[in-house]
């Protein structure tokens, strides 16, 4: 008997480490590896340009998608109606789909995606829909495809057992979010964000000086417009790559310029 039980230990614990060995292994791969997450997609062909006909994904089965953010891929069932495409997440009110299925969650966190179809990659955003008119043929077109023609009652969406993704144009997935999520304030002056300095030491401050300024308050007013200014005594210049919007130089005014006249001979 106890022989059995350690036969028995040592095949379980064999397919134990055979299943680390693949998860991790999986995470380094091109792809997912059927319903195990991958890595990040190393092939393919990024596809620009106009908006795909997507009536020819009607009859493919199965795809896959990558996050940006974690970069992992997974193999995945896809939706088209009306010109646009959607994949499915069932079982997410369940033990099994909070242990396994973290994506959905990530996606709601930062949707950016690439979808892989053959050996095409698309650069999409995934926007969840909760409800609406899309709502009733998008669960007759996953009833139709993939579950021989049962219906899929609404409530498995509302409930959350079910989460649809449309798989939107990345540049043009803000017009997707309901009205009181992408409305922006208007732009206002007072509101604008700008960048500048109003704490600014020259040569002609002791504490500036002393510590190796040479530029005078004309010197720093063109560095903050973007010019090249002398940025120490060895003759090294400096440039700001972007000029600010403000700037005020604030030397002391008590000994101003005297230390930096002292090194010279008219001061001797």
């Amino acid at each position: 008997m106890r022989f059995v039980l350690r036969v028995v230990g040592a095949i379980l614990g064999l397919g134990v480490l055979a299943l680390a060995l693949l998860l991790v292994g999986a995470r380094f791969a091109d792809g997912p590896i059927a319903i195990v997450a991958g890595g990040p997609f190393r092939s393919g062909t990024l596809v620009s340009g106009p908006e795909p006909d997507w009536a020819f994904v009607r009859d493919v089965r199965e795809v896959e998608f990558q996050l940006l953010d974690p970069p992992r891929s997974r193999t995945t069932w896809i939706l088209e109606h009306g010109g646009k495409v959607y994949i499915p997440c069932g079982y997410m009110d369940s033990s099994w789909g909070r242990l396994w299925k973290h994506w959905p969650l990530e996606a709601e966190r930062d949707g950016r995606a690439i979808l892989r179809v053959g050996s095409a990659l698309y650069e999409r955003e995934l926007v969840r829909t909760f409800d609406g008119p899309l709502l009733a043929p998008l669960l007759a077109e996953l009833g139709r495809k993939y579950l021989g023609g049962s219906p899929v009652p609404p409530s498995a969406v509302t409930s959350g057992s079910l989460w649809l993704f449309e798989l939107a144009p990345r540049h043009a997935a803000a017009s997707t979010l309901p009205a009181a999520a992408s409305a922006h304030p208007a732009q206002s002056p007072l509101r604008n964000a700008y960048f500048g300095a109003v704490h600014v030491h020259t040569s002609y401050s002791f504490d500036a000086f002393t510590n190796g300024t040479v530029s005078k308050p004309s010197d720093a007013y063109d560095w903050a417009k973007g010019k090249p200014i002398q940025g120490n005594k060895q003759g090294l210049m400096i440039k700001i790559e972007t000029p600010l919007d403000f700037y005020a130089v604030s030397d002391h005014a008590e000994m101003m310029g005297v230390f930096r006249v002292c090194p010279t001979r008219a001061a001797r």
